[in-house]
């Protein structure tokens, strides 16, 4: 199951953050992006919303902090110890990595955790520059640390991240602020 969470992580927490995308309408008002019938004033529906979103964003913040337990505090000792039980148990977050980069893991998941909250700046600009900020600094750590067990997981991982760049700084260009 920990190999599911760590998948569908980016969905799971872009979906419980709905109640948190708003947008302007030109009469002034704020919906939410998914549910253009609810207001995003903080009553009725919306507060019911944004409870629940924020009380279920728990749960992903609850397996982050889980992970990071494991890769940092747990994984040293485990392997010291050779508890193979504990290794096979885990082995969903450090398998891909290679020997000494298991914090990667980690590192990935607060990425995605990252990439999730950007869409809730309220500047279309201030959305650019974040995501160009999280998508530079993975694409260094990547191209320098090589953390991929397989050298091609490297490349691959350095030529997505550079066309994703690409792309996102093309579509820059053509950003209006409202």
């Amino acid at each position: 199951s920990g190999t599911l969470f760590v998948v569908f992580f980016i969905s799971l927490c872009s979906s419980l953050l709905a109640p948190f995308r708003c947008s302007q309408h030109p009469n002034g008002r704020w919906t939410v992006q998914a549910y253009h019938g609810v207001y995003c004033n903080g009553e009725g529906d919306h507060r019911v919303m944004a409870i629940v979103g924020g009380l279920a964003c728990l749960m992903p913040m609850g397996f982050l902090a889980i992970c990071i337990w494991v890769i940092i505090i747990e994984l040293p000792k485990r392997l010291q110890a050779a508890d193979v039980k504990f290794l096979r148990a885990c082995s969903f977050l450090f398998m891909r990595f290679r020997p000494g980069a298991e914090i990667f893991s980690v590192v990935f998941l607060i990425r995605n955790a990252l990439v999730v909250l950007c869409p809730l700046l309220p500047s279309p600009s201030g959305k650019v520059v974040c995501m160009n900020l999280i998508l530079y600094g993975n694409l260094a750590m990547v191209a320098f640390s090589k953390p991929w067990r397989a050298a091609a997981c490297n490349f691959l991982d350095v030529m997505l991240l550079a066309c994703m760049l690409v792309i996102l700084d093309a579509g820059s260009l053509f950003i209006r602020e409202d």
